[in-house]
């Protein structure tokens, strides 16, 4: 059901073409996790095609975005102008995560954010045309949408998880009037009754590794914790909310996850949806992205597994230190940037 032109020419082999095929994937990690990244992406452009990831997504430090566990800073403008080079140059797109669905009005305003975005969309950053923003604020989309005419707006799923109504295909038709592309709640995920409704299923994408359970019943409140926290990040009452919530997430952790079973993500494919995320921001070790990254794009049948280990295994050989440089004996210390 795909409308992808790329779809016909696309090389396949007995290992991926018994799932989902002509899959598109976006993985997170970027402004975190970006030299094995890069590593690995360009592997698979390399030497597996047929998995070869098209775009990579990066929570930005700032206004627009929410506190995640910890504090970091902002990515200064040498190392991002760097990174979208690194990213263009492998032929990825790169999509900033903008995931904080309540904003401060003023906020909107942003000199910084805005230049992140405007670089976003220079040609020479953007070969591929791959490049976007995600967003969970209508407020923001609306900004966006209306500065910078051919940027491409995707939904971040905070956007459905703070709607306080009953989540229909018609609140997700009333999404596309705003946003070109709409990643699904989770939960929405597995539901066939929904997403199989839905009028415009190109446009939409599901995350894969959800780690919350289906059954958790406060992410909304958890959202609602972690925006506070942007703006009043060592307030010690919102520290301790939010380690109650996630406390809960991980208590209710033996019901099933929103992680996606190999026939869930069958469904959605067999239903017209073709984009997959593989997400990083809940993780604190880039081992945990890897794995569940080469997890889902090689998952085949039983008797091509040993080939698909194989390939796996091949592409994280290919992360190892440097022997070019000789050891300086200053790893032990650490450098501040100010």
């Amino acid at each position: 059901m795909s409308n992808d032109a790329t779809d016909a020419v696309r090389p396949l082999d007995e290992t991926t073409r018994g799932h989902m095929p002509q899959a598109r994937w976006m993985v997170g990690g970027a402004f975190r996790y970006d030299r094995n990244l890069l590593v690995l992406l360009q592997f698979l452009k390399t030497y597996y095609p047929p998995r070869a990831v098209g775009r990579v997504a990066g929570v930005v430090q700032g206004a627009w975005s929410l506190v995640h566990r910890e504090v970091l800073p902002p990515v200064p403008e040498v190392y991002y102008r760097a990174l979208l080079e690194a990213y263009a140059r492998v032929q990825v797109g790169v999509v900033l995560v903008f995931d904080n669905p309540t904003l401060p009005a003023d906020s909107l305003r942003d000199e910084g954010l805005h230049r992140m975005v405007q670089q976003l969309l220079l040609a020479e950053y953007n070969p591929t045309g791959a490049n976007a923003v995600c967003v969970a604020s209508d407020a923001l989309a609306a900004t966006l949408r209306e500065k910078y005419p051919r940027l491409t707006l995707m939904c971040h799923p905070h956007r459905a998880i703070v709607e306080p109504g009953r989540r229909s295909p018609e609140f997700y038709e009333k999404l596309e009037e705003l946003y070109h592309r709409v990643v699904l709640h989770p939960r929405d995920a597995v539901v066939p009754e929904l997403f199989g409704k839905l009028q415009h299923v190109e446009r939409y994408e599901a995350v894969v590794n959800d780690p919350l359970p289906r059954n958790y019943a406060s992410r909304r409140e958890l959202l609602g914790v972690m925006a506070a926290l942007r703006l009043r990040p060592w307030d010690a009452a919102l520290l301790r909310a939010q380690e109650r919530l996630l406390s809960l997430a991980e208590a209710g952790k033996p019901a099933p996850a929103c992680c996606l079973t190999q026939r869930e993500e069958a469904a959605l494919y067999e239903a017209g949806i073709r984009s997959f995320v593989v997400q990083s921001v809940a993780y604190r070790n880039e081992l945990t992205l890897y794995y569940d990254l080469l997890s889902h794009l090689f998952r085949t049948q039983p008797e091509l597994s040993n080939r698909a280990a194989l390939i796996m295994g091949a592409a994280m050989a290919h992360i190892r230190e440097s022997a070019v440089s000789l050891p300086s004996g200053l790893s032990f210390f650490s450098t501040v940037d100010f």
